[in-house]
């Protein structure tokens, strides 16, 4: 699978985990707090021949453009075959592994990044 056709699936994985978060009593709370104080969100995917990024609008409205941008709040950087078997498998020792040796890299830039980076953290079981 190519790492644009993973980068689908996290997107709709994403979706669904941001309308869980924005639903019920305390989910308007959230929903007002994300779009007064985080959206938008832009988190690049970065490798070699590949580059895309992941936005994360008003509301959790989620869109992938197949081309990063120049100021992103964080970044996934490293090979293609590397960042595909991070988001196939998503499980922590692999993230760890890949993160510790410095294969892929994680990088935010601003602290709404840190705390995508958070988030994203989450779906690595």
């Amino acid at each position: 699978m190519s790492l644009k056709n993973i980068l689908i699936e996290i997107r709709e994985l994403g979706a669904k985990k941001v309308a869980e978060e924005f639903s019920g009593i305390t989910g308007w709370g959230k929903k007002k707090t994300f779009n007064t104080m985080f959206a938008p969100v832009t988190i690049n995917f970065i490798a070699e021949n590949e580059k895309y990024s992941l936005i994360v609008e008003k509301n959790g409205v989620l869109s992938l453009n197949d081309s990063n941008c120049n100021n992103a709040d964080c970044s996934f950087e490293g090979a293609a075959e590397l960042l595909e078997k991070l988001f196939t498998d998503r499980t922590r020792a692999t993230l760890s592994e890949l993160e510790s040796t410095g294969r892929v890299k994680l990088l935010s830039v601003t602290q709404k990044g840190k705390e995508a980076l958070s988030q994203l953290r989450k779906l690595f079981n």
